[in-house]
């Protein structure tokens, strides 16, 4: 790993905001810390998951809808939003916005912070 990579890595994984990517179906590419703390997992093992694997299908649904609409338009989105995870009930104040990288067309990025658990 390069200097640069490392140093990013750091930032990713010691920021106490939520931060994640996901691809073009909703699958988990990359995850913080914080994020697998309140999904009751590892990063390794909530890499490769959909929030439908993490959170009843009503409020998948409405993530879910969420993530196409940034994918539509290309444009970034702020919300709140209240989530039933392993770790308990959350409220987040998310921010997501389109992300282009080879292989991942249709990529989004997320940054939240919980309000409240």
């Amino acid at each position: 790993m390069t200097h640069q990579a490392d140093l990013l890595t750091s930032f990713f994984d010691n920021a106490d905001a939520v931060m994640y990517m996901k691809d073009g179906q909703g699958h988990f590419i990359m995850v913080n810390r914080r994020a697998a703390e309140l999904a009751g997992l590892s990063q390794e093992e909530l890499v490769g998951k959909t929030s439908y694997d993490l959170v009843p299908k009503d409020e998948a649904d409405r993530v879910s809808a969420v993530d196409q609409k940034v994918r539509e338009t290309r444009a970034p989105l702020n919300f709140k939003d209240k989530l039933t995870l392993p770790s308990g009930e959350v409220t987040l104040l998310d921010h997501k916005f389109p992300v282009s990288i080879d292989g991942y067309p249709n990529a989004i990025g997320g940054i939240a912070i919980v309000i409240s658990e």
